[in-house]
């Protein structure tokens, strides 16, 4: 059972501050009640907790050190609800993995985590599967999961000519401080953008009907998954959907087909997608 202080803390180390609101809609309880946990955790770590009266929120302090245990799979999902499951024509559809979720370095997680909420720009070291080590000031903007990894969103300075976004494994980051320098407010088109994903049955797989009953279709040919440009490819990865140009990929392992392929080929993370060139 988690405590209404592990909570409190939760909240002041992966998300830097909280309103008494949220703590309310957290725990289900009334702002009353909110009110007399924060000064039960005020009490317990006097020096780990301000108020900030122009705002009306509670922040951490610069001398802020977790005094509980947290789970960083649950920190994350609390903090950014995981909010990008997939929105279908008919339910919500995801797929399985029985891969155990794999897990960041803690402290680096919850300052990225951190930076998205205050608007800080962070230098860290990306160990990217294409280069060496990196040294990278990013300005972190999302944070999400699918499959077994957690990704953070991104605006990095030192990508492209004048930098650009890009979508990083938090497990890769090998160290992480504040910078200096000023956090990027810009426009994020990719994310921003929505997109539909139309799946059916492998035209090829045998068993037809198990996998419309998979997909949850009645009498409609397919179904409709809105996604984003960024998490187009990841997701198509995640449900091991069939990408190619002649849906040639074995249909027993990849067992749903992308039925608009045509529409997708510009977008960049689609280099993800199973059997897709573009």
């Amino acid at each position: 059972m988690i405590s209404s202080a592990q909570i409190l803390d939760c909240l002041l180390y992966f998300k830097g501050s909280f309103l008494r609101k949220e703590l309310c809609n957290i725990l289900s309880i009334s702002p009353a009640s909110a009110t007399r946990e924060i000064k039960k955790y005020r009490e317990l770590h006097e020096t780990n907790i301000n108020y900030d009266v122009s705002n009306k929120r509670y922040v951490a302090s610069k001398e802020f050190t977790p005094q509980y245990t947290h789970d960083t799979n649950f920190a994350l999902n609390l903090i950014f609800e995981n909010k990008l499951i997939i929105e279908t024509s008919r339910v919500n559809f995801s797929a399985t993995n029985e891969l155990p979720v794999q897990l960041p370095n803690q402290d680096i997680a919850a300052q990225i985590s951190r930076a998205c909420f205050l608007k800080q720009c962070v230098s860290t070291t990306y160990l990217a599967a294409n280069s060496k080590n990196a040294f990278r000031t990013i300005s972190p903007q999302q944070i999400f999961c699918i499959g077994n990894l957690w990704y953070a969103r991104a605006f990095s300075k030192e990508s492209g000519k004048n930098g650009e976004f890009r979508t990083f494994k938090l497990v890769r980051f090998l160290n992480s401080k504040l910078s200096s320098d000023a956090f990027v407010v810009q426009l994020d088109s990719e994310w921003e953008t929505n997109i539909y994903l139309t799946l059916a049955p492998h035209t090829k797989h045998q068993q037809q009907e198990s996998l419309r009953l998979d997909l949850g279709l009645n009498d409609e040919p397919v179904i409709n998954i809105k996604t984003n440009e960024v998490l187009a490819g990841y997701l198509l990865h995640d449900l091991h959907v069939d990408c190619s140009l002649h849906a040639s990929l074995d249909p027993l392992t990849y067992q749903y087909q992308l039925m608009n392929r045509h529409e997708l080929e510009d977008i960049g993370s689609m280099i993800l997608a199973p059997g897709f060139e573009g």
